[in-house]
């Protein structure tokens, strides 16, 4: 990957982080076409955090368990992103042409966000520091909130509607992903 490309992801991410408003305000002047949010957003980083969870697990649990904690972050970050765009759509697309058209880049921002915080609780288990990630994760959230009003023109009721919808995908299906994967990997659940 380019270096510039790769300044640009750090900086959509911290703009993201820090000052939301302002950084979906550039977002929506953008041109059609020319971020891909799902690649460069949600992959390339969750791909690079998922080996941060590998080597965080490594040294907190078994050596050999923790490779498979890396395959479950990254699959259930990618293919939660993914079900999450595919399911938004299909209950939003009647709802408003608007919606539809702007989800690729509330989910994949949305997700940009969550994935950081995700992946390092998900390599910190039962650490105070790893719950506390865990809760900075909802931030994302207010960030597809806000995206919601920068990059639509709904009314306010249909935006917490379509956010409510939206965030609870983000929300719920990455961890339901990794009970499964959990379940099929035949993981230990409690690590003593």
């Amino acid at each position: 990957m380019k270096r510039a490309r790769f300044t640009f992801i750090i900086s959509r991410f911290r703009g993201l982080l820090l000052a939301p408003g302002r950084e979906w305000k550039v977002i929506s002047d953008e041109r059609p076409g020319g971020v891909t949010p799902f690649r460069d957003f949600v992959v390339l980083p969750c791909g690079l955090l998922s080996l941060l969870v590998v080597l965080l697990r490594w040294t907190s649990a078994d050596p050999t368990i923790a490779p498979r904690w890396g395959i479950i972050n990254f699959v259930a970050c990618t293919a939660g992103c993914y079900l999450t765009l595919r399911l938004a759509r299909l209950l939003l697309a009647a709802d408003s042409e608007e919606i539809a058209a702007t989800l690729p880049k509330l989910v994949g921002y949305a997700f940009a966000i969550y994935i950081p915080f995700r992946s390092l609780a998900m390599g910190l288990p039962g650490d105070f520091i790893g719950e506390l990630l865990s809760v900075c994760s909802l931030y994302s959230l207010y960030i597809l909130y806000a995206g919601m009003g920068a990059l639509t023109t709904l009314d306010t009721a249909r935006r917490r509607g379509g956010a409510f919808l939206v965030g609870l995908l983000v929300i719920s299906l990455p961890w339901i992903i990794t009970r499964l994967l959990v379940i099929l990997l035949d993981m230990p659940v409690i690590i003593i």
